[in-house]
């Protein structure tokens, strides 16, 4: 997306990186499969130290975009090749080999497991939350630099430079 010569093949960009974006839920499924097994609140708390990487990030790239509207992008592309790396090279599987399985597209298929969420009621309503939760999350990010440049006249820099508080109280809130 950093070398994206126009507006639209940065949308698309954006578009194929959401399709397949996979670190949280990834991560998530990793933490689940080494915490001990324990009831309720105290193993979802075990899961709280991984937000603030996760909000770190949009600070350090909102003043990186003070200095070029490019380099957040070149940054996370490094971010996640080292994530990558750490991964494949580092990080030690998390199941245990009488709980693994074989890949098969079959149970890949991400038309598959829409079909299931539709097919039961309750999932929908879920569904349906986590969506406009998600599209709420996103809109602040997506409009704020336009907006703090049409009311109070910041430019790229100043604007960013609010991403580091914005990720550190989220992460304190997501934390509690």
């Amino acid at each position: 997306m950093a070398v994206a010569p126009s507006l639209t093949l940065l949308f698309v960009g954006r578009v194929i990186s959401g399709i397949t974006a996979a670190t949280i839920s990834t991560a998530f499924a990793y933490i689940a499969d080494v915490t001990p097994a324990m009831a309720g609140p105290r193993r979802s708390r075990r899961r709280d130290g991984i937000w603030p990487g996760f909000r770190g990030g949009a600070g350090d790239r909102g003043l990186l975009g003070g200095f070029d509207p490019r380099l957040p992008f070149w940054v996370s592309a490094a971010a996640c090749l080292a994530n990558a790396a750490f991964g494949w090279f580092v990080l030690p599987e998390s199941l245990p080999p009488e709980r693994r399985m074989a890949f098969a597209w079959r149970r890949a298929n991400r038309w598959r497991a829409q079909f299931c969420c539709a097919s039961q009621r309750r999932l929908v309503g879920l569904a349906a939350v986590d969506f406009l939760a998600s599209v709420a999350h996103q809109v602040l990010p997506s409009v704020f630099v336009l907006y703090a440049a049409y009311r109070y006249g910041w430019g790229r820099r100043r604007s960013g430079s609010r991403w580091p508080f914005v990720g550190i109280c989220s992460a304190l809130v997501q934390g509690c």
